[in-house]
């Protein structure tokens, strides 16, 4: 066996559907070519102790006395809720087999396999360690609250929107009754209107005034006479 391959014995896994995201367990015990190890990281805390042959079969030990091998095969559920928190168990030793695994269900002795691996390996507490019911309820009241937030996120879209609405209406003129839009001496200044109005005006005689001239065929004809005729298709 060289110094990279390492065999896992014990493999303990508690976090949730998407991961441990810095709270739960990992706890395993490999065999390396130095000898045994029980590592864990609980809650971003880490740790890592050497285990000799007599401290490695009373582990196993323990655990058939805790029955875990009773739990062989099995997955604990409930689906009264979402799934988010999952743990698996793999033991693959002479003493102990198990594989199982649960979502928010945990099998009988689990506060007393996890007082073990406190007590007697040194590993801490997680705050993932709370009685399902409470663990249940605090997934609901987060659910809820959730839920909350995201009605008043919705709300709080629909009248930036309406907001925005109103914002271009008013621009634009929008559909607001005549009487309630504001006059062009308000918006461009009485001196402005009054200047636009005189230039109309005088506009407007000057070209009254001009005469009109009578231009024949021919003038015409000569005006536009470096105008090119469209080629015809």
């Amino acid at each position: 066996m060289s110094e990279k391959e390492e065999n896992i014995i014990f493999d303990f896994i508690w976090g949730n559907t998407y991961g441990l995201f810095g709270q739960g367990y990992h706890v395993k015990i490999k065999q390396t070519d130095d000898g045994m190890y029980l590592s864990y990281s609980v809650d971003m805390k880490y740790g890592e102790n050497k285990l000799d042959t007599a401290a490695f079969e009373g582990f196993m030990k323990d655990m058939k006395g805790l029955g875990v091998d009773s739990w062989h095969s099995r997955t604990y559920s409930d689906s009264s809720f979402e799934y988010e928190d999952t743990w698996r168990l793999v033991i693959n030793s002479v003493i102990v087999i198990t594989d199982c695994k649960g979502a928010n269900a945990y099998p009988p002795g689990w506060k007393n396999f996890l007082d073990y691996l406190h007590v007697r390996c040194g590993i801490p507490k997680s705050v993932r360690e709370l009685p399902p019911e409470e663990m249940k309820r605090i997934r609901e009241e987060k659910a809820q609250q959730y839920i909350r937030e995201e009605k008043e996120r919705e709300q709080e879209r629909a009248r930036e929107k309406e907001r925005k609405d109103r914002q271009h209406r008013d621009r634009k003129g929008g559909n607001r009754p005549t009487g309630d839009r504001p006059d062009r001496r308000e918006r461009h200044g009485e001196k402005k209107f009054q200047d636009r109005k005189e230039k109309r005006e005088h506009h407007t005689n000057n070209t009254n005034q001009q005469p009109k001239e009578n231009i024949s065929k021919n003038d015409r004809q000569k005006r536009f006479r470096h105008r090119k005729k469209p080629v015809k298709q």
